[in-house]
């Protein structure tokens, strides 16, 4: 029984007018680790700011479409505070999947909704930190936009606000030389300001 929401997605999108077509975004992120406990004392991350800019590739023309991307973000410098302030830099490398759902078919303004998993590969430059990464990190995202049409070219602003599913890193891990050994690795949110252009 499970599977008959997905399959009933699968042929909405695959009886939809075909229509493929890709696209580059640019934006802003809005990044907050959660604090971790490590026992005695409790880790803060300060919140941080970045960008992020990628591809995207669109697929369906009908109610419901599919769009899935690869998109470089900055998470920006993150200051961690525990036995002494460190600061690292992070980034990640992620692949989106989006379901959209197209909700009012406005002439020139297509209003949408999405949600779907977000893959990504995290990065740092303090080399302690990058070796306890983990090598992929699952969240889930959610969020709304318009599509506005110019001609032959779409304007696409959009809000998205992902969520960790999986941890950062393991419960054991190192920053700048110091080894900590928390309760459960740190996850994070982001919230996304994003401008896309479609051909």
């Amino acid at each position: 029984m499970r599977l008959l929401p997905a399959l009933a997605l699968v042929f909405l999108v695959a009886s939809a007018p075909a229509r493929a077509q890709f696209g580059i975004a640019a934006g802003l992120n809005f990044e907050q680790l959660e604090d971790i406990d490590v026992g005695n004392a409790e880790g803060t991350f300060d919140a941080a700011s970045g960008y992020h800019v990628g591809l995207f590739y669109d697929l369906g023309a009908g109610p419901v479409g599919l769009r899935i991307g690869a998109f470089y973000r900055d998470l920006g410098n993150v200051d961690f505070s525990l036995a002494g302030a460190q600061e690292v830099k992070l980034t990640m490398f992620d692949f989106p999947v989006d379901v959209r759902l197209n909700v009012l078919p406005i002439p020139f303004l297509h209003p949408f909704l999405f949600g779907g998993p977000v893959l990504s590969v995290p990065r740092s430059d303090d080399e302690d930190l990058h070796a306890s990464l983990e090598r992929l990190y699952v969240a889930g995202a959610v969020g709304g936009g318009f599509q506005i049409d110019l001609g032959g070219l779409t304007l696409i602003p959009e809000f998205r606000y992902c969520i960790a599913v999986s941890e950062l890193t393991g419960d054991t891990f190192r920053i700048a030389g110091q080894e900590f050994d928390a309760s459960q690795g740190p996850r994070g949110n982001s919230a996304q300001a994003r401008l896309g252009l479609r051909f």
